[in-house]
């Protein structure tokens, strides 16, 4: 593993952050025993909504009004922070440094519609 991350990495990464400090006050995602599949139907429903900007962004002419385009693209990079952290979730849930990791993987161990919990409602 690198020691310096790429600039581009760690701007990223910054948005990552924001968007979990915003989130601060909701159970953290070690401490709720969420499943691997609820984290994955997460980041789906954020990737529905980042295609929802990208669609947007396609479909409009940004040349004349700089402001709308600048909050264009702060939506489409919150929306790649939401998608690339609940990715990141998954990828910590199976973390090999992690000693909890194998009962996690095997709650949850069959992908079925039940995978949201009532917190989602």
């Amino acid at each position: 593993m690198p020691n310096n991350p790429r600039a581009e990495v760690l701007r990223f990464a910054s948005h990552m952050e924001t968007k979990l400090r915003a989130n601060a006050d909701k159970c953290h995602w070690r401490e709720d025993n969420l499943s691997l599949f609820w984290f994955f139907a997460k980041a789906s429903e954020e990737m529905k909504e980042l295609m929802a900007e990208l669609t947007v962004c396609k479909d409009r002419d940004f040349r004349f009004n700089m402001e709308d385009e600048l909050a264009m693209r702060e939506r489409i990079i919150s929306e790649c922070a939401d998608v690339a952290n609940f990715v990141m979730m998954i990828a910590d849930t199976v973390d090999s440094e992690r000693p909890e990791r194998t009962e996690i993987l095997m709650a949850g161990k069959e992908m079925n519609r039940d995978f949201y919990t009532e917190r989602d409602s």
